[in-house]
């Protein structure tokens, strides 16, 4: 059996197969569609046996669904039809003919569904059956050979990318690497961001010092001058201290927001200049593309690629990175502050990280799903959009205005259920975040109070202590708010490569020849014309051409 018709099966798929597969069947053919048979766009597997051949739907969050069954015995005929933008596999039974699988044409690509056709003749003729040879169906990939096959996992490759075999992780650092032209500002940027975050850590040293310096001392000369009955008279040393601690950290905080601002300034530029880098090149590599990228891609979709994706690699790039790198710094410098005056109690505040660590490896993985369905279906409405506001009038010429609004209205649904389930991730992934730092601070209060009540601890250190605390965990859930940018990020760097990555049919090899003045007589022969690589148009079986000049 070809190994592109035996693809990998999701876990869940596998656990609800060894529930319907009987002694001695095994899977033979494993291929992935998706559409389910009404239509709409679901991940929906055809499967088949030596003895049967079903239909799974495996978009349900529960368990995958058994929606087709059919004994492979009872198999007449296997046929493709194919319809606007999609293609259902017919098996033709003694009395009926039964779709039992709905798929896209880029599906129909990817998948090889036009094998399953021979696929499920080999296996009718194990059963005993005699197949008559049917006609080559495949597919012809145009402009295409052996090498439009990924090495590593047999797919199908889009216009030169294998999305499976698509390294997740390389994608920032690609844009990243847009950063390379402008390293001096970067550089720039970072050491203002070092600067600004040793300046950040200032002001509750200060704090610590007020109150061990000055608050204290006071409130304890004030408390022995009650017991002794005597009139308190203020330490004169103390009001001047107060005043330059309180001086020295106003012009702190005015240092660092005049930094901030220069920082903040530079990062925007920088992050809008690399994105006009993205915006144009993805642009002028659309250039370069053959017609038949066009014929597979909705308008309105590669539109959101250029605009709106590129818009939140902006945001990723300019808030993102910039707080980051600022929440890195400030983490290290307070666990070594923190470190630094009492190891004991700053590893208590530690207790939470594993938890948070845990928490956003799980949800960061659904969110990268879901906010990659979310981009997608935010791109057919933009297609909708595209192909009906210029065309409106041939849809008005059609009386097709309900049409239009009832699918405007289907993928509008399916962005809001989307949308909402990325809003359900996010509602339980902050609170869980929100409880570990919250168990954090009771930890140090708790411990860092029984330390004082035995005067192991100053209250200065208790205040350094909760202030840092605070702000410690400030950072922390900054990140893990990151982790939720990260993915959207990530699945707009995907569709905007995808772009860039892709290949034109007809290209110049290595060390190709330049071609210099034609002359001779122009034949065609045997010339094929198809707009999808599916049905024939027209064929020029012979025809030559005399140039005359």
């Amino acid at each position: 059996m070809d190994h592109i018709l035996k693809q990998e099966l999701p876990k869940e798929l596998e656990k609800e197969l060894t529930k319907i597969l009987q002694q001695g069947e095994d899977i033979h053919l494993a291929v992935a569609s998706d559409m389910n048979l009404t239509g709409d766009f679901e991940d929906c597997w055809l499967l088949a046996t030596n003895k049967r051949i079903f239909t799974i739907s495996g978009n349900h969050d529960k368990s995958p669904q058994l929606i087709r069954e059919l004994p492979i015995s009872d198999i007449q005929d296997v046929s493709i039809r194919n319809l606007v933008g999609n293609g259902i596999l017919e098996i033709q039974t003694g009395n009926e003919a039964i779709e039992f699988l709905r798929f896209s044409k880029t599906a129909l690509r990817e998948n090889r569904i036009d094998r399953v056709l021979d696929a499920i003749d080999r296996l009718r003729e194990l059963n005993g059956q005699e197949i008559v040879k049917r006609r080559h169906s495949h597919v012809r990939e145009q402009g295409y050979g052996d090498e439009q096959r990924c090495e590593k996992c047999g797919s199908f490759l889009h216009r030169g990318v294998c999305r499976k075999c698509l390294d997740k992780k390389t994608l920032l650092r690609r844009i990243i690497g847009y950063l390379k032209p402008y390293w001096y500002i970067a550089i720039i940027a970072f050491a203002i961001s070092l600067i600004a975050a040793g300046l950040d850590l200032l002001p509750q040293i200060i704090t610590k010092y007020i109150m061990d310096t000055v608050f204290v001392p006071a409130i304890t000369a004030i408390e022995e001058a009650k017991k002794a009955a005597i009139k308190y008279i203020p330490d004169p040393k103390l009001l001047p201290r107060l005043i330059m601690l309180i001086l020295a950290s106003i012009g702190i905080h005015l240092t660092n927001n005049g930094l901030g601002t220069i920082r903040n300034y530079m990062m925007r530029w920088l992050g809008n200049k690399v994105i006009y880098d993205l915006r144009t090149s993805a642009y002028a590599h659309l250039q370069k593309l053959s017609l038949s990228f066009y014929n597979q891609k909705d308008t309105g979709r590669l539109m959101t690629r250029i605009s709106h994706d590129t818009e939140r690699l902006q945001d990723f790039i300019v808030n993102s990175i910039q707080e980051f790198v600022m929440d890195i710094f400030m983490l290290i410098g307070m666990c070594v502050i923190l470190f630094v005056n009492n190891w004991q109690l700053a590893a208590l505040t530690l207790i939470p990280l594993p938890a948070i660590g845990v928490v956003s490896v799980i949800f960061g993985k659904k969110m990268h799903t879901v906010f990659h369905k979310v981009m997608s279906q935010m791109a057919n409405i933009s297609a909708i959009l595209t192909d009906t506001i210029p065309g409106v009038r041939v849809v008005k010429a059609f009386v097709a205005e309900n049409r239009e609004i009832n699918r405007f209205n289907d993928e509008n649904r399916g962005y809001f259920n989307t949308n909402m389930r990325a809003a359900k991730l996010s509602t339980i992934y902050f609170p869980i975040m929100g409880v570990a730092t919250f168990i954090g601070g009771i930890v140090v209060q708790l411990f860092g109070g029984r330390e004082i009540i035995y005067g192991e601890m100053s209250m200065g250190d208790l205040t350094l202590f909760m202030g840092y605390l605070w702000r410690f965990y400030g950072p922390i859930q900054s990140i893990t708010r990151l982790n939720h940018t990260l993915q959207r990020s990530t699945a707009s760097a995907e569709r905007v490569f995808e772009i860039l990555d892709a290949q034109p049919d007809v290209r110049d090899k290595e060390n190709a020849v330049e071609l210099g003045t034609i002359k001779g007589d122009i034949k065609f022969d045997n010339v094929v014309f198809s707009y999808d690589g599916e049905k024939t148009l027209w064929m020029v079986l012979a025809l030559k051409l005399r140039l005359v000049k």
